[in-house]
């Protein structure tokens, strides 16, 4: 690509207004599946300038990526990966068990089979497929979550054989879902409604005498009622008490 007469390498770009920017491709969308390359405005629309910066910062970036595929994973980012991209199946499975029903016969055994398979590498150090080995797997995995982690690697043997092990669980934890559905739970639901109902607790009983004289108590403390306002309240309070009990043998408010 050339601008002006200056050779533009591949990772400027130019924008319909003339601003350059630095363009850094990426291995594979992440595991949030972001964009797959990062892009910098470098504010110039002079190429000279703008090839000028991106050298640099083509030189920085790429000792960073360096940095990172020599680094690797901690064992901690490995487990978290794993686990997160597991619980995420697992998830899918129940949802499609809600809305299809349980697994068949032959997907049951299929799985019991990857488990003792799955046990069996990771106490022999085998490979999880019989009569195969595991690099397509890994490479799959690496590729789908855009790892740099290099064969021959530390971390990419930790990977490999934390992958098995997190595989195998999850065989274990599909099974153990699917057999959880073989019966219902009745006793538990009532036994906790009964738990729930005896510790619940009583609102306090105050008499409907009480509530009147506490309301008549504290009406009067500002000296709101003249004595004839008292004493047409004490009416009107005496003709409820008498309608209110007149079916009722013991007349209640309960206090909020």
């Amino acid at each position: 690509m050339e601008h002006f007469g200056v050779f533009v390498p591949s990772y400027l770009a130019v924008s319909r207004h003339g601003i350059y920017y630095f363009r850094w491709p990426m291995r594979a969308a992440s595991m949030e599946r972001r964009s797959s390359s990062v892009k910098i405005s470098l504010q110039t629309r002079d190429p000279k300038e703008a090839l000028r910066l991106s050298r640099a910062l083509s030189y920085l970036t790429q000792q960073l990526f360096q940095d990172c595929t020599e680094r690797g994973m901690t064992f901690e980012e490995i487990r978290r990966l794993l686990t997160t991209h597991f619980s995420e199946r697992l998830e899918q499975h129940k949802l499609t068990i809600a809305k299809s029903g349980r697994i068949s016969h032959l997907d049951r055994s299929a799985y019991e089979n990857t488990l003792v398979f799955a046990t069996e590498a990771v106490q022999d150090g085998t490979s999880l497929f019989p009569g195969g080995n595991d690099d397509d797997f890994v490479a799959r995995f690496i590729e789908r979550y855009g790892l740099t982690l290099q064969p021959g690697t530390n971390t990419h043997t930790t990977l490999h054989t934390e992958l098995k092990r997190a595989h195998r669980d999850y065989c274990s934890s599909v099974l153990a879902y699917d057999s959880s559905l073989d019966s219902y739970q009745f006793e538990n639901k009532i036994d906790d409604a009964r738990s729930v109902d005896k510790t619940a607790a009583v609102p306090p009983y105050t008499s409907l005498q009480k509530l009147i004289d506490r309301y008549t108590q504290d009406s009067n403390l500002g000296v709101q009622w003249t004595p004839k306002t008292q004493h047409e309240k004490a009416d009107h309070f005496a003709l409820l008490i008498e309608l209110l009990t007149a079916n009722v043998i013991r007349p209640a408010i309960l206090t909020p």
